[in-house]
């Protein structure tokens, strides 16, 4: 075991080790920087067992060479472990995984001119809690800068990562990559799609969050592989010109299934939920989802098929603006088939009891005064569930509407 104590160290060839079961652990987050150009700043050179911990890696001396990482997990690596570490700057990757069944969990990548983490052939590795951001926008890029990239790995677990940002993808299962299982992912604010499955087969993608979406852009792409299950996940489209999930090119194959999924089109987005623009796939299943539509965002069609009858869809809920009920004096529940309550006012109190947060996630219920506003409207949540931390929100006057919306647990009113 090496510990380093706080400090900045100079180093003028990678740090590589050269046995099994080693570990590098900072105390007080020491800084690694290279003093010149370097393939690599922190090298497994194909040993197992090793653990790096604690350290900053600043990765402006590393070449922008493609595949290579500050930190870099070679392929023969096996049961390694880099954990609450950040890397910054780097020219190339962050962090590379080539190995079988190792972990990085809860570091930071901050600033790359390749991907944030690049996963290459692996089998059975775990990357969770890890925040990248900024991928792709450091000088010196050779390569499309992808957050994090998953390339020919199978049973690999991608879980609770944060991907903030970036001048290409944010997520991407390609080359063939099958049987990875990515969970509750947040992904926002790249340039290029949120997630792309390129040539991936037989993924689970659930519960992840899509948001903040680039213009003209698709959230979730498939252009290749099936059997892809797609389950449980939230994407908030703002932009305009692009679908929530697309399948598109001749090398999709289909059989993919796609249920249980909330996609809210907000303002500006006015294109297709999901597009299946893929001639050759074959029937995808799309049941049991929820679309809505919110602040005057357009909803043309919520599921474009060009060839339905090939497809397997169903059951889906779709709202819209006009998906409106009046409401007089008095306590009135909101149903699942809600997704505008004017409430009139001006004969008594208006109380809105919004349903169990747990059984509509993700749901947003817009909430206006119509009329006089000569007594309030209250809005609250079943049993002791919070609005923004308060236990009830009054509306205020003037025909001011809110959109209130489930977060699992308790309820938010969307700027």
């Amino acid at each position: 075991m090496v510990l380093l104590s706080p400090g900045v160290y100079r180093v003028r060839a990678p740090l590589a080790f050269r046995g099994d079961g080693c570990e590098l652990i900072g105390i007080g987050r020491p800084v690694l920087q290279a003093d010149e150009l370097l393939p690599r700043i922190v090298d497994s050179d194909g040993r197992s067992r090793l653990r790096i911990a604690g350290v900053c890696v600043q990765g402006a001396g590393v070449q922008a060479t493609g595949g290579r990482g500050a930190i870099h997990l070679d392929e023969g690596s096996r049961g390694c472990t880099v954990e609450n570490s950040e890397v910054r700057d780097a020219p190339g990757t962050g962090i590379v995984d080539d190995g079988d069944g190792n972990a990085v969990r809860g570091n930071l990548v901050a600033g790359t001119g390749e991907h944030g983490i690049y996963v290459s052939g692996c089998r059975g590795g775990w990357y969770t809690g890890n925040r990248v951001t900024q991928a792709g926008t450091v000088a010196g890029a050779t390569l499309v800068a992808h957050g994090i990239s998953v390339a020919d790995a199978a049973g690999c677990t991608i879980r609770d990562n944060v991907v903030d940002g970036g001048a290409g993808l944010g997520v991407v299962l390609r080359d063939g990559a099958h049987d990875n299982a990515l969970r509750g992912n947040l992904v926002r604010g790249t340039r290029d799609r949120l997630l792309l499955i390129g040539s991936g087969s037989d993924n689970l993608l659930e519960g992840n969050t899509l948001e903040d979406d680039p213009a003209g852009r698709d959230s979730l792409q498939i252009t290749g592989g099936g059997g892809n299950r797609i389950e449980g996940n939230y994407i908030h489209r703002t932009s305009p010109g692009g679908a929530a999930i697309r399948w598109v090119g001749d090398e999709v194959l289909g059989g993919d299934i796609v249920r249980g999924n909330v996609v809210l089109l907000d303002g500006l987005a006015n294109y297709y939920a999901f597009e299946l623009d893929a001639p050759r796939a074959g029937p995808v299943h799309i049941a049991g989802n929820t679309i809505q539509a919110i602040r005057g965002a357009r909803l043309p069609a919520a599921i474009h098929a060009p060839a339905p009858e090939r497809q397997d869809i169903g059951d889906n809920l779709v709202l819209g603006p006009r998906d409106a009920r009046a409401l007089g004096p008095g306590a009135h529940l909101a149903g699942t088939a809600d997704a505008l309550l004017r409430c009139d006012a001006s004969r008594g109190q208006v109380t809105v009891v919004l349903p169990p947060a747990a059984a509509v996630r993700w749901r947003v219920y817009a909430v206006e005064q119509a009329g006089a506003a000569a007594h309030p409207v209250v809005l609250r949540g079943t049993d002791e569930e919070r609005i923004d931390g308060a236990r009830e929100l009054l509306l205020p006057s003037g025909g001011a509407r809110r959109y209130l919306q489930s977060t699992g647990r308790g309820w938010q009113v969307l700027p």
